[in-house]
């Protein structure tokens, strides 16, 4: 009987590790930094919501009230969160910068948005 873990190395073409426990915080340090943020800030939003108003009747409903709370959460990650999670997972990005703190980009090449017909070479005239 093949494995969960083996079904996923071979028919989804991943490798899966295990994370032993108390470890994640090394392994995933994104999750630490930034999903425990917005874990909370989603669960705060809910309880709040659910606080002063009933819940959904049904399933439409619900998922436009989880929606609503997962946008409002994610836009509320402080920046500063994001920036301590690439940080700590050793992803610092780096280049020149203006004065704010932004990175310098150049603008993109103009594009010859022309367009180029191919002839059909079954149109006989």
């Amino acid at each position: 009987m093949n494995s969960v873990r083996d079904a996923l190395e071979k028919e989804c073409c991943t490798s899966v590790e295990f994370i032993p426990p108390g470890m994640a915080g090394l392994a995933q340090p994104m999750d630490v930094y930034v999903m425990k943020e917005f874990k909370n800030l989603c669960r705060n939003y809910y309880v709040n919501y659910h606080a002063v108003n009933d819940f959904a009747e049904d399933a439409p409903a619900r998922r436009v009230l989880i929606t609503e709370i997962v946008v409002r959460a994610w836009r509320a990650v402080r920046t500063k969160v994001i920036v301590r999670g690439f940080i700590k997972a050793g992803i610092v990005l780096y280049g020149p910068r203006y004065a704010d703190g932004k990175f310098v980009v150049e603008a993109p090449e103009e594009l010859d948005d022309t367009v180029i017909e191919e002839e059909d070479d079954n149109n006989e005239d």
